[in-house]
């Protein structure tokens, strides 16, 4: 299935680094659409809204942030765009999209960076 072209270009922009706070005005002028329609054709084409995608893009940002970085919670929602959120609704969110709290997450992804490490050590050693 072919994506509309201002779609994809939506896409491309996203892609690296989504914004902390969406401005949909600016993406819809940036591909000669009205918000209206741009909304329209994001959702028939990706199946979801656009906001519901930006927001999963800003939540995969949280996870590579609570991986690898020795922020802070706080500091995270921050950096990431969620900073006008309360720590509680954000925990929330976290929690129904990837099945357990922030720190819960960054707990087991150390645990799982630890475990690799000790195994490359034991197959240089081999």
């Amino acid at each position: 299935m072919r994506r509309d072209p201002r779609v994809q270009k939506i896409l491309e922009a996203l892609a690296d680094d989504p914004p902390p706070q969406m401005d949909v005005r600016a993406f819809a002028q940036s591909v000669n659409l009205s918000a209206f329609r741009l909304y329209h054709l994001f959702k028939l084409d990706m199946g979801v809204s656009l906001g519901q995608f930006v927001r999963s893009r800003r939540m995969e940002q949280v996870k590579r942030l609570l991986a690898d970085s020795f922020l802070s919670v706080k500091e995270v929602m921050a950096a990431t765009g969620f900073a006008e959120a309360n720590e509680a609704s954000f925990i929330r969110e976290f929690r129904q999209m990837f099945g357990m709290m922030p720190r819960e997450f960054r707990r087991l992804a150390g645990r799982a960076k630890r475990s690799r490490s000790v195994e490359r050590a034991v197959r240089k050693a081999a």
